[in-house]
C-alpha cells in the first residue's frame, strides 16, 4: 500500500475527542538489514512506540475518497524507538506515526496496522483481519503473521542509520493500554463543587 492515501487521511482526519490514556504500541519482526552500518542477518528487530489516546486523529467515513462504507482511518503520532538484537537500540530522531485502517473497495477488503515517519517513508505493514474496527485505543493481544516492510528506506536513529533489506518477516504486533485507576468517592468530594463543574464540561467535551 502506497503511503501518499495515508498521508492524505492524516492530512483530513479530524481529531477525536478522548481522555488523555498512555499507550505503548509494539512490533516485531525476524528481518534482515543494516543498522549504524552493522549488518544483521534474520535478527530480531523491535519497533516501539509510545503515544498518548488524546492526540488521535481519525476519519470514519471515506466514501468521498473512493472507499465504501464501513472503511476507516486512525492514527497517533508518538516517540519511537528500534532494537535489533545483538547489534542496538536507537530512538527515531523525527516523529513517527502508528495507523490503522480498514479499506473496502470493490476489489479488496483491507485491515491494516503499521508505522511510518511523518516524512512519508512507510517502515512497516501488517495486514490481517483481526485488525479489523481496532481505532489504537484499547489493548491488542499479540497478533502474529508476515508484515511489509520498506526495504529502499534509511531512518535516522540515536544509535545511527537503519534500515531493513528483507521486505517481508514474521512479525508480532501487540498494543498495551494503560488502566487508570477510578478515583475514590471520598477523593471525588474532596473536588468541590468547581470540580465537578469541571469534570461535567471535560466530558462533555470527549
Amino acid at each position: 500500500m502506497s503511503i501518499r492515501p495515508l498521508l492524505l487521511l492524516s492530512a483530513m482526519a479530524l481529531a477525536t475527542a478522548a481522555s488523555a490514556v498512555p499507550v505503548t504500541y509494539t512490533m516485531s519482526s525476524t528481518t534482515s538489514g543494516v543498522f549504524n552500518d552493522i549488518a544483521y542477518t534474520d535478527a530480531l528487530v523491535t519497533f516501539t512506540l509510545t503515544a498518548d489516546t488524546d492526540n488521535l486523529v481519525g476519519l470514519t467515513d471515506l466514501e468521498p475518497y473512493g472507499f465504501l462504507s464501513g472503511s476507516d482511518y486512525y492514527t497517533l503520532e508518538g516517540s519511537a524507538s528500534v532494537t535489533v538484537e545483538g547489534v542496538g537500540s536507537g530512538t527515531f530522531l523525527e516523529a513517527v506515526s502508528i495507523h490503522s485502517y480498514d479499506f473496502y473497495t470493490p476489489y479488496y477488503t483491507q485491515h491494516s496496522v503499521g508505522f511510518s515517519t511523518l516524512a512519508g517513508q512507510g517502515v512497516m505493514f501488517y495486514d490481517d483481519d483481526q485488525f479489523a474496527n481496532y481505532d489504537l485505543t484499547v489493548t491488542n493481544a499479540p497478533i502474529t503473521g508476515f508484515a511489509q516492510t520498506n526495504n529502499s528506506s534509511y531512518y535516522a536513529t540515536t544509535f545511527g542509520s537503519f534500515n531493513i533489506t528483507d521486505p517481508e518477516g514474521l512479525t508480532t504486533f501487540s498494543s498495551v493500554v494503560e488502566t487508570q485507576a477510578v478515583p475514590e468517592p471520598a477523593s471525588m468530594a474532596a473536588l468541590g463543587l468547581g470540580g465537578l463543574a469541571l469534570l461535567r464540561r471535560r466530558r462533555k467535551s470527549a
